[in-house]
Formats: structure tokens, sequence, C-alpha cells
């Protein structure tokens, strides 16, 4: 009889990092909200960052970077998301969500032609566009403060000149 293999070291570092890294998502949430599909990423452009986690719950994304000396746990309800963009380059690659108040940045780990983050963003996308909303959006604050807010964003190089100019009309249509 084979005596069963045992699991390399490398196998069983990662799950033991995967597993503190959920048990502190669990600590932060209070063991709700535990997401149901999630892509993996840096919080900022370093390669020194912190592994991030973006993932999707029945009701919302969660944004969540356990870091050395905070933590930082974002959760936004699908309908106060109004937006979602992807960009790549040779260098680099992000994912950004807009809502009403600003904007979210997060770099994922994989290609974004990857078929485990364009089936994540297809279901982002189709929980944003109503599938799975229970209320209307209802905007927030002053929109001249938003157009500031998103401004402020083209400014920082998180948008384009182009993704500005239609965010923008789009505020203003609503004015």
């Amino acid at each position: 009889m084979e005596k069963p293999r045992e699991k390399s070291l490398l196998v069983r570092v990662r799950a033991a990092i995967l597993q503190r890294f959920f048990d502190k998502l669990s600590d932060a949430t209070g063991g709700a909200d535990f997401p149901e599909m999630y892509i993996w990423g840096r919080s900022n452009q370093t390669e020194f960052s912190h592994r991030t986690l973006l993932g999707l719950t029945a009701d919302k994304v969660i944004y969540f970077s356990p870091g050395i000396f905070r933590r930082k746990l974002i959760s936004l309800a699908y309908d106060h998301i109004t937006t979602v963009n992807e960009s790549s380059s040779l260098t680099e690659r992000q994912i950004v969500l807009y809502f009403l108040n600003g904007g979210l940045v997060f770099y994922p780990l994989l290609n974004l032609k990857d078929t485990e983050v364009v089936t994540f963003l297809e279901t982002l996308r189709k929980r944003i566009s109503g599938g799975m909303r229970s209320t209307p959006v209802q905007v927030g604050g002053d929109i001249p403060e938003q157009i500031r807010k998103l401004s402020d964003l083209q400014k920082e190089g998180i948008l384009s000149a182009e993704e500005f100019e239609a965010k923008k009309k789009e505020l203003l249509a609503r004015m």
C-alpha cells in the first residue's frame, strides 16, 4: 500500500496565508458578508503593497486590505455604484468603481482578460445594472460638488479626460 503524498510546503504556506486573510476579513465584518466571488489584487501600484480582496456578496461589493498597521474595509451597496471601468497597459491594470461620492481603484493580480476576472466583472455589472437592485439610485449631495470630486480624480490620474467628461455630462443632465 502506497503512503499518501504530503502536500508541498508551498501549498501548505499558501493555504495558511489564505486562511489567515479570511479570518481577518471575518473579524472585520463580524462574520457576515463573506464574498460569494472574489479576485485578488493590490492596494496600490507598488509591488510591495498589501494583498487586497475585491469581493461580491449578495447585496454589496467588499474591498478589504488587512494591512500591517491598519486594515481597510469598504462595503458598497450595488445601487450606490454608478460605473465600473477597467484599463490595462503594459505596466499596469486596474479596475475603478465609481460611486456617488468618489471612486475606488483596485489593481488585480490577474490579467483583465483572465476568465476569472471577466466573469467577476460581468457579474458585478449585472448586479449594478439592476439585476440585483432593490431600490433605485438616489442622487446624493450637490452635483457641482460631485463634479469637483471627479475633477480631483482626473487630476490624480485615476480618471481619463474622456471618462471625466462623460461622467460630468451625465451629472449635468440630472440637474
